[in-house]
């Protein structure tokens, strides 16, 4: 660490760390980062704390040059791409964002594997009671197919993805799977357990190659058009059974109706999915709905609803809800408290309470007795607090 009357300076270096603080310390105007137009924009932010990043110092590093070369990078092409943000603190709220400043083929290809937006409106089918959170994305997978042609790599994703045993390529699943998805959670559904649903756009007619393998393969049984059970819900399964309660209220169905296809294991989750949605007085709210779907990928959550499926996890920490978005070139997070006052100072609070119920006190020990087998109980104490945490 090295300071003078401007400046502090603190790091570690691989290399001569005195060489390199003295370079700082005497960076003339023309070579200064302040030169750089995309650092500029964060000298003019009013965020309450900024960060800026440069891919300049990858395109110098031999193995990764090597790496990228490989992919059809050049170095021009790594060099020249930032990515900015900033965070700022309000009254019982944080705001994040970034930007990513990419050009050339680097932006292109990044662009590639991602819709603008969620296309399909996935709200008619997407509870907003006891909403735990509600997630979309949008998954251009006809673009991310044309990225694996041009990097070679097509051959390969489809060998891996299991497609050749579906007579499929890669292709053949762009045709089938248009990407768009969203996920709503609820604390409690219809029957008054968790619940869940999920939904995936497609072409039905390009997706029957998927669906009769299922079959085949004795995953999916049909109950009646387009309505079928899953025989293994695995991970689901177990995932639902460690939440509060007795685990998954019925067995997770799929329906395929409007090119969508639907998992959920509620009833009314179920018969909206069937029926082209639910109730409209159930559904989520609009606005919540454009703000969430309005990038590629986007998602809310309400933290007092994951409380209610959390068991016995103590929520140290006082947040009300958060807000994401990712769209081609930024992101934002929002993040809000339900205690008055500066987000900020209250999470530095929050956090202090939660270190002070972290600490042990020692056991009292009176004049004369013989504290071996107090002690002996206290670390015994500590062990399973430790195991615990």
């Amino acid at each position: 660490a090295a300071w003078n009357k401007e400046m502090a300076i603190a790091g570690q270096s691989m290399g001569d760390a005195t060489n390199q603080i003295s370079r700082i310390f005497n960076i003339n105007k023309g070579n200064s980062i302040v030169s750089n137009s995309a650092f500029k924009k964060v000298g003019t932010s009013t965020d309450d704390s900024n960060f800026w990043m440069s891919t300049d110092a990858l395109a110098e590093n031999p193995m990764l040059s090597m790496g990228l070369g490989m992919m059809g990078y050049s170095k021009d092409d790594i060099k020249g791409n930032y990515i900015t943000g900033g965070v700022s603190f309000d009254e019982k709220k944080m705001n994040a964002h970034s930007e990513f400043i990419l050009k050339g083929k680097l932006k292109a290809d990044l662009d590639m594997p991602f819709k603008s937006s969620v296309k399909t409106d996935f709200s008619p089918y997407m509870p907003k009671d006891n909403l735990i959170a509600a997630f979309t994305f949008g998954l251009n997978l006809k673009g991310l197919n044309q990225l694996l042609i041009e990097k070679g790599f097509q051959g390969m994703a489809a060998q891996n993805m299991g497609l050749n045993k579906l007579g499929m390529t890669m292709d053949d699943l762009a045709k089938a799977i248009d990407g768009d998805m969203m996920l709503a959670i609820q604390s409690k559904g219809s029957d008054g357990k968790p619940a869940g649903i999920f939904s995936l756009s497609i072409n039905e007619k390009a997706f029957a190659p998927i669906l009769n393998l299922l079959k085949e393969e004795g995953a999916i049984s049909e109950k009646e058009n387009g309505v079928y059970s899953i025989n293994d819900p695995g991970a689901g399964a177990e995932f639902h059974s460690n939440l509060k309660g007795e685990g998954i209220p019925n067995a997770p169905m799929m329906v395929i109706k409007n090119n969508k296809l639907f998992i959920s294991a509620d009833p009314v989750l179920l018969e909206g999915a069937k029926n082209g949605g639910i109730a409209s007085n159930q559904r989520i709210d609009a606005s919540l709905y454009k703000e969430i779907s309005s990038g590629f990928l986007g998602g809310k959550g309400f933290v007092k609803e994951i409380e209610k499926v959390s068991g016995d996890m103590d929520m140290e920490i006082d947040v009300e809800t958060f807000v994401f978005s990712l769209k081609k070139g930024k992101g934002s997070l929002e993040v809000t408290s339900n205690k008055d006052g500066n987000f900020l100072k209250t999470m530095v609070k929050q956090v202090e309470t939660a270190s002070k119920k972290m600490q042990y006190e020692p056991p009292s020990v009176s004049a004369g007795d013989d504290p071996s087998q107090e002690i002996e109980d206290f670390m015994k104490d500590v062990k399973v607090e430790m195991k615990e945490k």
